[in-house]
């Protein structure tokens, strides 16, 4: 629409109106465009930011369904301590008699550890033996697990597992490192044995009232000059000899003329019932 005409519709309206109206109206249609413009970038964005978060979703599902699929393909157990690793991370393989091998030598360990925790008992050669049974019946059982016909394929192992299967004399020595410890622990139970009987017989003598010596009946701190003393004869019976007593320089224990006497006493009621006439006589005299 030019001046003339909005001269002729709008008389009463000045050039200048107009021409000041048209850059009114040009700068509104230019801001509704820019508007326009701004309400479809608006719109883009949303539209984009609605794809990506239908995609994040979709991303998480499929990455677990795809871990969850490829697990079985990527991972595998290591075959001693069965933890779950990458496959790249399983580079050293051994047969899986080596594992075996590592198990029952662990089980032997084991049980003679417990043996030797039970060596003060009397029937100490006789646990060795069943404990030997049961850890070869372990072994056995452990090995049919194993399977038999699979125990020289290869069997994966993890890098910390590795230093334990790898180190061969450890767990299958030779013969002769073979009897060197079979001779070593029998050594060992043996000693602990000793070990066991000798702390027995120390708390024993500790809690004993009597004095240094117990077949001695009577103290060195009394007035006699004579002192009893329990001997035994070549039958195997006891007898009780009275002897010039002897000049000795050690100090006595506290109580050991009562403890003494209390022996001799428990000695004299066990035997009265079973003194002949002739030691009768003797002991009379």
């Amino acid at each position: 629409m030019n001046e003339e005409r909005l001269m002729q519709q709008f008389g009463s309206i000045s050039r200048c109106a107009i021409k000041k109206l048209r850059r009114v109206l040009a700068k509104s249609h230019a801001c509704t465009q820019e508007f326009e413009k701004s309400q479809r970038t608006v719109d883009k964005i949303k539209a984009r930011a609605k794809l990506r978060q239908l995609r994040r979703v979709l991303a998480e599902e499929q990455t677990d369904l795809l871990s969850s699929t490829m697990a079985s393909l990527t991972s595998e157990p290591c075959s001693l301590c069965m933890y779950v690793f990458p496959k790249i991370n399983l580079t050293t393989k051994v047969s899986y008699k080596s594992i075996a091998d590592l198990r029952a030598s662990w089980t032997a360990t084991n049980g003679s550890a417990e043996n030797i925790d039970a060596g003060g008992d009397e029937a100490g050669g006789g646990d060795t033996t069943n404990d030997n049974g049961e850890s070869k019946e372990q072994t056995a059982i452990g090995m049919t697990h194993a399977r038999m016909t699979h125990l020289y394929d290869e069997a994966p192992v993890c890098v910390f597992c590795s230093q334990l299967v790898l180190n061969f004399s450890t767990y299958r020595p030779s013969s002769a490192e073979r009897r060197a410890q079979d001779v070593k622990q029998k050594r060992t139970v043996l000693k602990s044995i000793k070990a066991r009987e000798a702390t027995e017989r120390r708390n024993l003598e500790r809690c004993d009232p009597l004095d240094y010596n117990s077949y001695e009946l009577n103290s060195d701190n009394d007035d006699s000059e004579e002192e009893e003393v329990v001997e035994l004869k070549p039958d195997g019976r006891p007898q009780i000899v009275r002897r010039r007593r002897r000049q000795t320089v050690r100090a006595p224990v506290p109580l050991g003329v009562v403890s003494k006497r209390l022996h001799y006493e428990t000695l004299r009621s066990d035997s009265l019932n079973k003194l002949t006439l002739d030691e009768w006589q003797k002991i009379i005299r």
